[in-house]
């Protein structure tokens, strides 16, 4: 029988959640693979991006038959953009042993930790506004403001990912889809995001490593 709604009886697209599904299947491999090639301020930034990709297939291909698991994967799914935004502009520069790149401690707490701590509490308590993107968007503005210290080609780096982040999330919270019914048989404005939003993550763990190798190459870590 194919998975056609899921456990709350809401329509199901047949494609929904093969994107990401198909670059979960790859990108664990990988990870996998290349463990011991990866730089360690990197490490966390792509297994916070796979997580997203692990719960987010699990969401959406299997057919849960619970309401409440299916609430539970959902929460988790959710809270992995939280954990991105904790790993790759928290956690990745405070790992940088140049104290140029590294911003302070208390800037770091303040604007990356407190913010996405909340978020993802909001989150896991299983609130569906998606008033905590707030939290990720001020950890993101912060770290625009840091970047610019260090590079300005991190800035226009960071715009383009939040850009292509927004239109992923446009088309989620518009659920535009060309004039096409919300609840479309095969592909729909979920779909779309899914596209904008794996696009991001793979700008977002390319920028990161770009901003690792800076920091860390001999003359490295200045504008």
């Amino acid at each position: 029988m194919r998975h056609r709604q899921y456990a709350d009886g809401t329509p199901r697209p047949l494609l929904r959640g093969c994107l990401h599904g198909c670059t979960a299947a790859a990108t664990l491999p990988l990870l996998a693979a290349h463990r011991n090639a990866i730089a360690s301020e990197v490490l966390p930034t792509l297994l916070a991006i796979a997580w997203t990709l692990v719960f987010s297939s699990l969401l959406h291909l299997y057919p849960w038959r619970s309401p409440m698991i299916e609430d539970y994967i959902t929460r988790l799914d959710r809270v992995g953009i939280v954990w991105i935004t904790m790993a790759s502009i928290g956690l990745a520069p405070a790992l940088v042993d140049d104290p140029r790149c590294r911003p302070p401690l208390a800037f770091s707490i303040l604007t990356n930790a407190v913010p996405n701590l909340i978020s993802a509490a909001t989150v896991l308590k299983g609130s569906r506004s998606p008033n905590f993107i707030g939290g990720v968007a001020l950890a993101n503005v912060a770290c625009a403001l840091h970047w610019a210290t260090v590079d300005w080609r991190f800035v226009m780096m960071s715009a383009a990912i939040c850009a292509t982040y927004c239109v992923g999330f446009w088309f989620y919270l518009s659920r535009f889809d060309f004039g096409r019914p919300v609840h479309a048989e095969y592909w729909g404005y979920h779909e779309h995001m899914h596209v904008f939003i794996t696009l991001a993550f793979g700008m977002h763990a390319a920028a990161i490593d770009f901003f690792v190798g800076e920091c860390t190459r001999p003359g490295g870590g200045v504008a």
